[in-house]
């Protein structure tokens, strides 16, 4: 970590509320000696604190980037001598041949060529989000950080046991949950599994809870927004570890971790229509169950005949459509904190070849009016009543709106976006900031679809 004097609160910080790890250290790019230059570029990844200014940065915002062409000799007879922009400069004087990464703090600089230096008062707000963030980058990259929260749950024993029942290479420790999000944010979780059975998931979920490990389960992390300092305890991920689709007659038979999109694509393979609605919606059967997903004129309860479920105490069981008590974005699983382990779907014979074609003409209308290249959580708002929340977004002129790296979607005011090195704090301050815009012009309050996770 090179230092301009903000990196010293940010390890002292770090040193309060986390076991540093060894790997740390801290430099003042000031006075850095040849030495320290050529130590320095033995490190895996140089990590800079600095009060950047003139980036467009948020604080926290994770920046990677390839090394410039400067001749890196220059840099080991000069480095104290040179009057950089900011410590980014730095980094990229470098040289490195691994990842460079760099965390920004924007808080203003009185000049581009002088460093702040000392720890400004808006960087002491902003100092924990820099430090969580850093604590989930070096968990990212396999070192072991951990916190010093008292009211965390000790995993070790847990992890352990979950190795031998579901094999070390479906248990992960300390795992960020921006790898697992389609929003692309997400701070460490201190355990995340990936069962691969019906009788994996029942014996994690059970261990977890013998333990009093709190636990979530998550698909392909699509309507999720994960807290940036992470989460406590142990997430279930069924995705593609869980994703079989068989096919029988009418009816299609889906595990909880199959993508809509692979489910649809199977139905029409076998000539079966109705479930073409989902087949871009970006997420899990497990989820459309627990949310009752829906676009284009069709619902999961359209065609759902029966789900599959975990039940709080372990026994699994099967629930009918009308136990599930689908609603709008709401059902009885998601009420009394089921499972969902797979479904049957009743759909109705048709052309493959007219059945693609629905299919074609969705995805063609979703690409012109979704903003899919850019990370997100699907729609942000549920609708209210009588109203498009996208059509209040928009009149209430927050087309485009920032905060930070999260933004309002210019392609589709329904959704929020993360336009770069977003994070969850952005998201929810936008999140907040439109709520309020709107319910002061239109009197309409906006409730989030996306659910957060902290």
């Amino acid at each position: 970590m090179l230092d301009d004097g903000i990196g010293q609160a940010a390890l002292e910080d770090f040193s309060a509320r986390y076991e540093v790890p060894p790997c740390v250290d801290v430099f003042d790019v000031g006075c850095m000696t040849m030495d320290m230059v050529t130590h320095v570029g033995t490190y895996d990844f140089l990590m800079t604190v600095d009060a950047v200014d003139g980036t467009g940065a948020a604080p926290g915002t994770v920046f990677r980037f390839a090394p410039d062409d400067v001749e890196r000799n220059a840099l080991m007879t000069s480095l104290h001598d040179l009057k950089l922009a900011n410590l980014f400069d730095a980094a990229a004087l470098l040289g490195f041949d691994a990842e460079g990464l760099c965390l920004g703090m924007q808080v203003g600089n009185p000049s581009p060529v002088e460093y702040t230096v000392g720890l400004t008062p808006e960087c002491a707000a902003q100092l924990p989000l820099l430090v969580d963030t850093l604590a989930g980058e070096l968990a990212r990259r396999g070192y072991a950080v951990k916190r010093k929260d008292d009211t965390m749950a000790d995993v070790s024993a847990l992890q352990t046991q979950l190795e031998q029942a579901l094999g070390a290479e479906n248990v992960f420790a300390n795992e960020p949950m921006s790898a697992h999000t389609t929003f692309k944010i997400g701070g460490p979780v201190q355990l995340l599994v990936t069962p691969r059975t019906v009788e994996q998931v029942r014996a994690a979920f059970l261990a977890a809870q013998a333990a009093s490990v709190p636990v979530r389960v998550i698909g392909l992390g699509s309507n999720v927004l994960v807290a940036d300092a992470g989460l406590e305890g142990m997430v279930i991920k069924l995705a593609e570890n869980f994703a079989a689709v068989e096919v029988d007659g009418t009816s299609v038979r889906a595990q909880a971790g199959a993508s809509n999109e692979a489910v649809a694509r199977a139905a029409q393979a076998a000539g079966l229509a109705g479930y073409e609605f989902a087949s871009g919606i970006p997420g899990t059967v497990g989820g459309a169950a627990i949310m009752n997903a829906g676009a284009y004129d069709g619902e999961f309860k359209g065609v759902c005949v029966s789900v599959t479920c975990l039940r709080p105490d372990g026994e699994v069981v099967e629930v009918s459509a009308e136990q599930a008590d689908w609603g709008y974005r709401h059902s009885m699983m998601m009420d009394e904190g089921y499972v969902v382990l797979g479904a049957v779907l009743s759909l109705h014979a048709d052309d493959p070849a007219a059945i693609q074609l629905r299919m074609d003409d969705l995805r063609q209308r979703r690409e012109s009016k979704q903003p899919l290249e850019m990370p997100s959580a699907g729609s942000t708002f549920k609708r209210p009543e009588g109203y498009f929340a996208g059509k209040l977004i928009q009149d209430a002129g927050l087309r485009g709106y920032r905060v930070g790296g999260a933004q309002v979607s210019e392609k589709h005011t329904g959704f929020v976006v993360n336009a770069g090195g977003a994070t969850a704090a952005d998201v929810l301050q936008l999140i907040t900031d439109v709520q309020d815009r709107v319910f002061a012009m239109e009197g309409v309050r906006l409730e989030p679809e996306v659910r957060l996770w902290k």
